[in-house]
């Protein structure tokens, strides 16, 4: 269970195995730790001590974001990771693996955003103008990954350049995505702080509930959530986090907000005007909250696995494969890559 704290002023405290959750004069009822698999709070909310270590006890992380992105992690210390994974995860950032691993994350954002618009492309092929627009876009985004994939100087001397290179790539994606959502939605591309628009409200909604995920599987591994590659530079944040999860962002994320609108299941009035931009309120945080929750425990065919698994599976696969790289076991990271199916 997945629990989120994002209304202002709510205090959270210990009452036996449960978290007794107060706003004001409102109360819920107790929620059993052992049935929760994270804690994401979202605003300014007060958690007591006895609280934080009942969560610790059962290995429950809490993800504290900020405008949408995680800026401190609280996980327990038996999910620390060993002592020569982490030793290697820092020598990375100065040898050849580190660029490695950052070119990888950045190409696997970019080609899991072909893989959608293409997805997207099949299910829109009756309007020729729409087609030339995803042809346009995928063609644009397939440009900066081969500038990405050529760049081969020490992390240090390429990190912006890597990155400027994918947010291009995310500029045309999100240029694109605007024509396969209804109009009235008001959609210009990807907006942040403030969302502007219901639909930016969702993604950035839905990827922390992403962040909370990544967390889990990277602190499984026994790796440092806070020495990432590629957003490394970001200063006081989670980076590897923020690394890891541009492989799942479109698989998990963006479909489901296309869906959710193309099928008008998200609405007009799940969402609310304050501080300057448009948030979901409770109906729309449920509604999302549920479609993310199914996709996430609904067990589908990838290529890399035989059978079908669910996608906290890869996720965890995929930070277990950066252990394996970082420690020589395998010579190359492979990022996942969905095949849009």
């Amino acid at each position: 269970m997945l629990l989120i704290l994002d209304k202002p002023g709510t205090y959270v405290s210990k009452e036996g195995r449960t978290l007794r959750i107060k706003l004001g004069k409102e109360k819920m009822e107790p929620i059993a730790v052992k049935n929760l698999s994270e804690v994401i709070v979202l605003t300014k909310v007060n958690i007591s001590y006895d609280a934080l270590i009942l969560l610790a006890k059962y290995g429950v992380p809490v993800i504290f974001c900020s405008r949408w992105e995680p800026k401190a992690v609280f996980h327990p210390f038996f999910h620390h990771g060993t002592v020569i994974t982490r030793r290697e995860q820092m020598k990375a950032l100065y040898d050849k693996r580190g660029i490695h691993l950052a070119k990888k994350f950045a190409i696997a954002s970019l080609e899991n955003k072909i893989s959608i618009l293409r997805y997207y492309r099949n299910l829109r092929s009756d309007n020729s103008d729409i087609l030339d627009i995803i042809d346009d876009a995928i063609i644009e985004i397939k440009n900066r990954v081969e500038m990405i994939d050529n760049i081969d100087e020490p992390l240090d001397k390429v990190r912006m350049r890597i990155m400027g290179l994918e947010g291009e790539g995310a500029q045309k994606y999100f240029s694109a995505i605007k024509y396969l959502l209804p109009g009235e939605l008001g959609f210009n591309g990807r907006y942040r702080r403030p969302p502007l628009d219901p639909v930016n409200a969702s993604l950035s909604f839905g990827y922390a509930i992403i962040y909370s995920r990544t967390l889990i599987a990277i602190a499984a591994a026994g790796l440092e959530p806070y020495a990432g590659f590629l957003h490394t530079d970001r200063s006081g944040k989670p980076s590897l986090i923020l690394d890891l999860s541009e492989e799942f962002k479109q698989w998990l994320v963006d479909r489901t907000v296309l869906s959710l609108f193309n099928k008008r299941v998200l609405k007009g009035d799940f969402f609310e005007k304050r501080s300057g931009g448009i948030y979901l309120n409770d109906k729309g945080k449920k509604v999302l909250v549920e479609a993310l929750s199914n996709r996430l425990n609904k067990k589908v065919k990838v290529s890399q696995f035989k059978g079908k698994v669910n996608p906290m599976t890869v996720i965890i696969a995929q930070a277990r494969r950066i252990v394996r790289y970082l420690l020589g076991i395998d010579s190359e990271y492979r990022p996942f890559i969905w095949e849009g199916r």
